[in-house]
C-alpha cells in the first residue's frame, strides 16, 4: 500500500514538472483560441462565452464535490481503522490528490474548449464561409496537436496510476480469499473508493476527448450535405479540398503510445480481466500445495 502512494506522488511530481516545462505551450493554447474566436467574429459567429462559463462551473463543481466527498470518506476509513500509513505520506497523498484534480480541470478545460469551437465550425457550415471555416478547422485541429504534446505524457502517467491502482484492487480481493492480510476488508474499502475517484477521473478525460473528436468528424458530413445541394464545380472543388483536409489531418487526443479512446477503455479493462484471471490461477495452485 504505501509503495503504491510513492508511486503516485512520484508520478505527480513529474506531471508537475513536465507541466512547468510545457507552461509556454499553454499559454500559446490560450492564444491560439483567442485568434481563432477572433476569426469566428469575422465570420459573424457570436460566441457564447456566459453559457461556456456556466457549464464550465457546473463539470467544476461535480468533480471538486464528487473528488472531496470520496476522499472524505477514504480517509475517514483509514483512520477509524488505523491502518499503518505515516501521516506525512497522508498529508502529502492529499496535496497530490487536490493538485492533480486542477490538472484533470486544465485537462478537462482545454478539452471542452477544442469541441466548442468544432461545434461553432459545425454550426457555421455554409458556402459563404468555406474558406474561411476551413482555416479555423485547420487551426482547431493544431490545437489537438499541442494538447497531445502538452498533456500526452501526464495521460501517459495517470494511465499507469489507474492500471496500479486497479491492479491492486485485483490483486487485494485474492488476498482476502488466501486470508494473508489482517486488515484487507478495510484495505479494500479504501481502495474502492480511490478505484471510483481514479476511474471516473479517467473514464471523464476519455468520453471529453471523444466528443471533441466525434465533433471534428461530424464536419465531414455536414460537408457532404452540402456537395449535394450545390451545382457550382467550382464550390464542389472547394467542399472536396476541406473534406480533404479533415480526412488526411490525424484528429486524435493520444499520448504517442496510445490514444484517448473508448477502445482503448476496453483494452486497458481487457488487461486487468487477464490479471485478475493469473491470480486467480495462483490462487488456485497455491491451495492445492498446501
Amino acid at each position: 500500500m504505501p509503495k503504491l502512494i510513492y508511486l503516485n506522488l512520484t508520478t505527480y511530481g513529474l506531471s508537475k514538472i513536465w507541466l512547468f516545462t510545457k507552461k509556454y505551450k499553454i499559454v500559446k493554447i490560450i492564444e491560439n483560441i483567442a485568434k481563432i474566436d477572433e476569426k469566428f467574429l469575422e465570420i459573424g459567429c457570436k460566441i457564447n462565452y456566459k453559457g461556456d462559463r456556466k457549464n464550465l462551473t457546473k463539470i467544476i463543481f461535480k468533480l471538486i464535490s464528487f473528488v472531496i466527498l470520496v476522499l472524505a470518506t477514504a480517509f475517514y476509513i483509514t483512520n477509524t481503522a488505523l491502518i499503518k500509513i505515516d501521516r506525512i505520506i497522508s498529508i502529502f497523498q492529499l496535496e497530490s490528490f487536490t493538485s492533480s484534480a486542477l490538472i484533470i480541470l486544465q485537462v478537462l478545460i482545454t478539452l471542452y474548449s477544442i469541441r466548442r469551437r468544432f461545434e461553432f465550425i459545425n454550426s457555421q457550415i455554409s458556402t459563404k464561409n468555406l474558406k474561411k471555416l476551413a482555416e479555423i478547422h485547420l487551426e482547431t485541429t493544431t490545437l489537438i496537436e499541442n494538447f497531445n504534446g502538452i498533456f500526452g505524457f501526464v495521460m501517459l502517467l495517470c494511465t499507469a496510476i489507474v492500471f496500479g491502482w486497479f491492479c491492486m484492487f485485483v490483486f487485494s480481493i485474492v488476498m482476502a480469499r488466501l486470508s494473508f492480510w489482517k486488515e484487507i476488508p478495510i484495505f479494500m474499502i479504501f481502495n474502492i473508493f480511490i478505484n471510483i475517484i481514479i476511474i471516473g477521473t479517467f473514464v471523464t478525460i476519455i468520453y471529453f476527448a471523444e466528443c471533441a473528436k466525434n465533433e471534428g468528424r461530424k464536419t465531414i458530413k455536414l460537408l457532404y450535405m452540402e456537395l449535394h445541394k450545390i451545382e457550382d464545380q467550382k464550390l464542389c472543388s472547394n467542399i472536396q479540398n476541406f473534406i480533404h483536409q479533415i480526412v488526411i489531418t490525424k484528429n486524435e487526443f493520444s499520448c504517442r503510445l496510445f490514444d484517448l479512446s473508448w477502445t482503448f477503455l476496453f483494452k486497458f479493462l481487457t488487461t486487468v480481466a487477464m490479471y485478475f484471471v493469473i491470480l486467480v490461477q495462483f490462487e488456485s495452485s497455491f491451495k492445492k500445495n498446501t
